[in-house]
């Protein structure tokens, strides 16, 4: 590749804000794209902490391995089971954390159990389980945890591991 090359393709790479690297081909895709549009694979929420790098690694763009992805802060290539990018810090969305819940069944408790607050225990939340638990004979749990369990399952697993990881 030739040098003229390599600087067109990194004055093409910048993106903007509203944008982020795909962490399969490193094509600049629009942040709440479902799909790379270049090679068509999903998309995740960024999760970057709002930082754009200056340095982008695209020197190799076709000789990414197998266990290696895009960044999608700033195109970096990195391990596939980093938890965040060497270069910008951007949170690795590709792979699921350790003890993070499932929204489905938050919910489930959320609809079922509500009034006795065993979403909260099941998310954590120990205090508000306890206040739900002792306040149950009341049945305002009950319907706030009703509502709360349409919530849970009306968000996207995205948003719904943002607030409850």
């Amino acid at each position: 590749m030739t040098t003229k090359t390599k600087t067109d393709q990194l004055t093409k790479m910048e993106r903007n804000s509203d944008e982020k690297y795909c962490h399969s081909c490193a094509n600049v895709v629009h942040i709440e794209a479902n799909a790379c549009p270049k090679c068509g694979a999903p998309q995740q929420s960024a999760g970057t902490s709002g930082q754009i790098s200056t340095h982008n690694n695209f020197e190799n763009l076709e000789n990414i391995r197998g266990d290696q992805i895009y960044c999608v802060g700033c195109g970096h290539i990195m391990h596939a089971t980093a938890l965040s990018c060497p270069c910008c810090g951007a949170v690795n969305t590709n792979i699921q954390k350790k003890g993070s819940k499932d929204r489905v069944a938050a919910g489930l408790f959320a609809l079922l159990l509500g009034g006795l607050g065993a979403h909260h225990f099941y998310l954590g939340n120990i205090g508000l389980g306890i206040l739900y638990f002792i306040f149950s004979w009341t049945l305002i749990p009950m319907i706030i945890g009703f509502i709360e369990g349409i919530v849970y399952l009306s968000q996207s697993d995205e948003s719904f591991a943002r607030k409850h990881h």
